[in-house]
């Protein structure tokens, strides 16, 4: 049994690159999104850059996986859940591709505290992966 259950609100910070514009309402819009975020998912053409040290001492200190946030958030999400976007990226170096930001509670194991996360990830063709998840870090962490 899981003790240490809290709601957690999430920030998930998404990159999205399409070689065509997306069409219809921005709800459809989102639905294609997550559809297609879940799809990679499912086919395991994904990766994590989260292992980066700022992002290993979030991940430790709240005893949350990577694993866990694929196979429980992104499930989850909904298009009511957009908090902002499409944003453009404001990183030059970066390839083309618009943020989308979401929230959503979770419930969570980790101490007795509720916490904001941001969660940042693109979707690009990138050594056989399409989506690759960048960040994960407290609000107001590592900006």
């Amino acid at each position: 049994m899981i003790k240490n259950k809290k709601n957690v609100m999430i920030f998930i910070i998404l990159k999205v690159s399409f070689d065509t514009p997306m069409e219809g309402t921005m709800s459809e819009t989102i639905v294609s999104l997550l559809e297609t975020v879940r799809g990679y998912i499912v086919n395991g053409e994904y990766d994590f850059l989260v292992y980066r040290e700022k992002n290993k001492k979030t991940l430790e200190d709240y005893g949350i996986t990577a694993e866990f946030l694929v196979s429980n958030i992104f499930d989850e999400l909904e298009p009511g859940d957009l908090f902002r976007g499409p944003i453009p990226d404001k990183d030059p170096n970066k390839q083309d591709g618009d943020v989308y930001i979401f929230m959503k509670d979770i419930n969570c194991i980790i101490p007795e505290i509720s916490k904001k996360f941001y969660i940042k990830f693109k979707i690009v063709e990138e050594n056989n992966k399409k989506l690759i998840i960048l960040s994960l870090h407290e609000e107001g962490m590592f900006e």
